[in-house]
C-alpha cells in the first residue's frame, strides 16, 4: 500500500466503499444495485492496479449473478476472479474460486465441468489444509457424482422402454 500513488490510494478507497454499498444493497435484495456497485468496484480496483482486490469483487459480482439465477454471467464473473488469483498465487481465493465454478457449473448442468472445478477446489483445499472445506467440496463431488449416475440411469430405463 505504501507503493502505491495517491490515485491509486483513492481507487482503492472508492472500491472498497463501493463494495460497501453492494453488500448493503445486496442485504437488502436490490440486486441491480449490488451488481452495479460492484462493477465500479472491479474498475476502481483495476485502476488501482490491485488483482486481489479486483478478483474478490468479482466473486461477489459472480455471487450476485448466481443469486439472480444468471448462471452464464456468474459463470464468467467467477472466471475473472479465478484468473486474477492464480496469476498472484492467492491459494484460498483460488480454492473458493473454482468452489463456485463448480456450484455454477452445476446449476448450467454442465456436470463433466462442475466436476472438474470441484476437483480442483479440492486439491487446493487440501494443499492448503481446510479440512473444513475438503469435507464440503467432498459432499458436492458426490452430489454431482449422484447427479450424473441418476441421469445415466434414466437413459439406461429409456433405451430399454424403447425396445420393449
Amino acid at each position: 500500500y505504501n507503493k502505491l500513488n495517491d490515485t491509486q490510494k483513492k481507487e482503492i478507497v472508492k472500491g472498497k466503499k463501493l463494495l460497501e454499498k453492494g453488500f448493503k444493497k445486496e442485504e437488502e435484495g436490490l440486486y441491480i444495485e449490488a451488481r452495479n456497485n460492484y462493477q465500479e468496484a472491479i474498475l476502481s480496483f483495476k485502476n488501482a492496479g490491485d488483482k486481489e482486490e479486483a478478483g474478490t469483487a468479482f466473486l461477489y459480482l459472480g455471487d450476485i449473478y448466481r443469486k439472480m439465477k444468471k448462471y452464464s454471467l456468474a459463470k464468467e464473473a467467477y472466471s475473472n476472479a479465478l484468473r486474477y488469483f492464480v496469476e498472484i498465487m492467492e491459494k484460498e481465493k483460488e480454492a473458493l474460486a473454482l468452489l463456485s465454478l463448480g456450484i455454477t457449473n452445476y446449476f448450467l448442468k454442465e456436470y463433466s465441468t462442475s466436476l472438474e472445478y470441484f476437483t480442483r477446489s479440492f486439491k487446493t483445499y487440501k494443499f492448503l489444509n481446510d479440512e473444513e472445506s475438503v469435507k464440503k467440496v467432498k459432499r458436492n463431488i458426490e452430489l454431482v457424482k449422484t447427479k450424473v449416475n441418476k441421469i445415466k440411469q434414466k437413459i439406461i430405463e429409456e433405451k430399454w422402454k424403447k425396445k420393449n
